[in-house]
């Protein structure tokens, strides 16, 4: 205790250190503060850091599946092609032959001659005949 009271008795005695020690005291408190504070504001930049990176693998995601889609439609989209160009080329095929088929049905059926309104029964009779087999090939 003797060190105690001889320590208090110089500070007392000497206000220079009075006047330092309260300085001490007051930018120790005020860096406590500025700690406090400071922690404070890393805590919301770590929660917003968070925030952040889940925001970017969402957008990852979505655009992964936006790829994804696109590519199903290009697939789609070149199925079709393939399609529309097979019809071309059949409808091409059917052109080329087309001549060929016209002499296959002049040649099934052969052309019906409509009598005269001033015909006798037995030709009115043949042509008669004659449409419902042709019809019934």
């Amino acid at each position: 205790m003797n060190l105690l009271s001889t320590l208090l008795k110089f500070v007392a005695g000497n206000k220079m250190w009075i006047i330092i020690i309260s300085a001490l005291v007051g930018v120790a408190i005020g860096l406590f503060i500025l700690v406090k504070t400071q922690d404070s504001r890393i805590d919301s930049l770590i929660k917003e850091t968070a925030r952040l990176q889940a925001e970017i693998k969402s957008e990852k995601t979505k655009h992964e599946i936006s790829k994804a889609d696109l590519q199903t439609c290009k697939s789609k989209i070149d199925l079709q092609n393939a399609e529309i160009k097979q019809i071309s080329i059949d409808n091409e095929r059917l052109k080329n032959i087309q001549p060929e088929i016209k002499k296959e049905v002049e040649t099934k059926y052969r052309t019906i001659k409509v009598p005269a309104k001033d015909s006798k029964c037995e030709a009115k009779l043949v042509y008669y005949e004659n449409l419902f087999k042709e019809l019934g090939r």
